[in-house]
């Protein structure tokens, strides 16, 4: 599958186990889309080479804790944070994982993680349910829940649409010779080859794109610096 990693201006700085991302917010925008904003996101590893890695089993690992501050993406709130408990997670698998729910359990509190739509091969950084502050601790078990794979690979669907973005708004233009139905296009937050967020967007068109035509969808988080495109769906037309 061929994502649609668009260029993004991003700077990276790793340093005595910090990593300093100064990446494109995709930020929650109530009216029209405006310039983009650069808030500063930091993911820091305290317990360096004593950092826990898990196998969560199906092909998903955690590979690597830590702590984040920045800008919240896991509710849409887009709200800035401090100190969050952080994980990475990634896909080793062949198929695209649809959802999974991580608990780690700690001695006095389960911090959980979700993650939707991550494809075969890519990693996420995925950020505490409750916004629990980072622990250095050890956590005790973990678990997953609501497990599920898609059964069909993603894709971009370049041979019937083709896609274009600016801030806060995707275009779609039918390339086929018929009239589609709903079309439904996902995408999630990205940076530097990491996903950022459990959360993944969708923007819809409509029913009725006539072929030849492309029309223009506004969808509050998309940002093409700092968004991948990573699957389109596209619905029979009905009579």
């Amino acid at each position: 599958m061929k994502l649609m990693k668009m260029n993004r201006n991003i700077f990276a700085l790793v340093l005595t186990g910090t990593m300093l991302l100064t990446m494109t917010a995709c930020s929650e925008k109530k009216t029209e889309p405006s310039t983009n904003t650069k808030p500063t996101a930091i993911t820091e590893y305290p317990l360096g080479d004593q950092t826990q890695t898990a196998f969560l089993g199906n092909h998903l690992y955690i590979t690597d804790m830590g702590k984040y501050t920045g800008i919240y993406m896991e509710d849409g709130s887009d709200e800035f944070v401090s100190d969050v408990m952080m994980v990475i997670l990634k896909n080793e698998g062949e198929s695209a994982l649809q959802l999974a729910r991580i608990n780690l359990q700690y001695s006095d509190f389960t911090a959980n993680f979700e993650v939707t739509n991550l494809p075969a091969g890519e990693s996420v950084v995925l950020l505490e349910k409750n916004r629990h502050a980072y622990v250095e601790e050890s956590y005790i078990r973990a678990t997953v829940e609501n497990l599920t794979f898609f059964q069909e690979a993603m894709s971009l669907r370049e041979d019937q649409v083709k896609l274009s973005g600016v801030n806060g708004a995707i275009t779609v233009e039918n390339l086929t010779d018929q009239v589609m139905g709903d079309i439904y296009v996902y995408y999630k937050n990205s940076a530097t080859d990491l996903f950022y967020g459990g959360i993944t967007y969708r923007a819809k068109v409509d029913a009725g794109l006539k072929p030849g035509k492309a029309t223009t969808v506004m969808t509050n988080h998309y940002y093409p610096e700092a968004c991948t495109i990573i699957d389109v769906q596209i619905m029979p037309a009905t009579e």
